[in-house]
């Protein structure tokens, strides 16, 4: 089981790929539970940022929230 409570500066840009047997993802105001499905999400200025955090996980259950302070 993963629980995963991220908190990074606004600047830096966050990718999340997930593969879980159930997932619950939370970045920024984004939200996405999925069941048998792996789960990918960037913030809005991952792209663009000059420092990136990837966050790649695996596991049974997992409860990833990631929080831009």
């Amino acid at each position: 089981m993963g629980d995963i409570d991220l908190y990074v500066p606004a600047e830096v840009g966050v990718a999340v790929a997930s593969t879980a047997f159930v997932s619950e993802v939370q970045l920024a105001d984004n939200k996405e539970e999925n069941f048998l499905t792996p789960v990918q999400m960037r913030s809005k200025n991952y792209k663009v940022a000059d420092k990136k955090i990837l966050l790649q996980t695996t596991c049974f259950v997992g409860d990833i929230k990631v929080r831009q302070i």
